[in-house]
């Protein structure tokens, strides 16, 4: 997301193309040593939530970043050890968020294996929750619409809202901003929900939709006529009302 701060007629196709070439050059050049420093600061010793331990953490997981990028089964093999072996929920939920996105082999039982050792914790599943919604794949909202179905899950739960709606359409660019509309059909299904529930939440799910202006001319006008949908809707709220109306008006400009 912060990728088109600033920016104009945001193409979010072509600026993720961009971003893959970029990534793949970085990796084609550096992977050597993007290892090695990954290696470096991996450490044995008891976990602490130390000024040193978290850099080296930080430093660790975005190597193994870079190097998951690179679909090599062998990289692969190195976040399920992470997951598999550490001490630690930062690199356990790292490991875990790489294979996921990256749709590694086996990810879906790793998945599984989580929710059974976490289920009774919310913050862990609402974790597990956005980790699924920001897989950058296609099938990536129907995914949400079924993890919505869960117990864990409810509109009624503004924090389950945030971690699963929240971040598929805030998170997720590639598929929040699909050619088709779709994501954006999905996030005015869920304003109108919300409105009913819990307006305060629903306001700040529409609020998505603040910079409509920033994109292609074809995403604009499918925002825009999703924008147009809720307020067009009987009963909206105060709070959603005002958003969508100053957002039409912002679009005669």
């Amino acid at each position: 997301q912060s990728l088109i701060v600033n920016m104009k007629g945001v193409d979010v196709a072509l600026l993720h193309q961009a971003k893959d070439m970029l990534v793949n050059e970085i990796n084609r050049n550096l992977q050597v040593e993007i290892l090695s420093v990954f290696h470096q600061n991996h450490s044995d010793e008891m976990y602490q939530v130390s000024a040193g331990q978290v850099a080296q953490r930080s430093l660790k997981n975005r190597c193994l970043w870079y190097l998951a990028q690179t679909g090599n089964r062998e990289f692969y093999q190195l976040c399920q050890q992470q997951f598999q072996q550490t001490d630690n929920y930062t690199d356990k939920v790292t490991a875990l968020t790489l294979l996921a996105h990256r749709q590694a082999p086996g990810f879906e039982d790793l998945l599984a294996d989580y929710y059974s050792q976490w289920q009774n914790n919310p913050l862990m599943i609402n974790r597990w929750l956005s980790i699924q919604a920001t897989i950058p794949a296609e099938d990536t909202l129907d995914r949400v619409k079924q993890l919505m179905d869960l117990p864990a899950f409810s509109l009624k739960n503004p924090n389950a809202v945030r971690s699963l709606l929240g971040a598929f359409c805030a998170g997720n660019l590639t598929r929040f901003h699909a050619p088709d509309g779709s994501g954006y059909a999905f996030l005015a299904d869920q304003v109108l929900a919300l409105d009913v529930i819990n307006p305060q939440v629903a306001a700040r799910m529409v609020s998505l939709f603040n910079d409509f202006k920033q994109f292609h001319p074809d995403l604009r006008d499918q925002m825009l006529t999703q924008i147009k949908r809720i307020h067009d809707s009987e009963s909206l709220s105060a709070n959603v009302y005002e958003i969508v109306d100053r957002a039409i008006q912002q679009s005669a400009q």
